[in-house]
């Protein structure tokens, strides 16, 4: 039930500007007892992941899922890659709890601009 209601406040709390930062990554395996496994997918390889500011990974499989150990509690989680609109969302994690999010991120537009003629 807990997981559950973590994953609707993921969902529910999404907001611009997220961002996870190396200083909590952890072995998934060894879990402490404050903290809870945030298990990301996104369609975009190469997006760096970044929580509270700090960047804590690399996104290195398009919609493959990766996991990060960071404390519970409430975080930015923020996903950037140039050429790309930042995706962020405000999250609450859930300590013990493999917590899940999708994240869609949005390619820039574009435009052509016209260069000077070599003289």
């Amino acid at each position: 039930m807990y997981a559950k209601l973590a994953v609707a406040l993921l969902v529910v709390s999404a907001s611009v500007g997220c961002v996870i930062g190396n200083k909590f990554q952890a072995p998934v395996g060894t879990v402490p007892e404050n903290a809870g496994v945030l298990a990301i997918t996104c369609n975009v390889k190469g997006a760096d992941v970044y929580i509270d500011g700090a960047v804590v990974g690399t996104i290195t499989d398009a919609d493959k899922r990766q996991e990060i150990v960071i404390p519970s509690g409430e975080h930015a989680l923020v996903l950037k890659k140039f050429g790309y609109k930042d995706s962020g969302l405000k999250i609450s994690l859930v300590a013990g709890a493999i917590n899940t999010i999708d994240v869609l991120m949005e390619r820039l537009p574009t435009e052509i601009v016209d260069l000077p003629a070599d003289k």
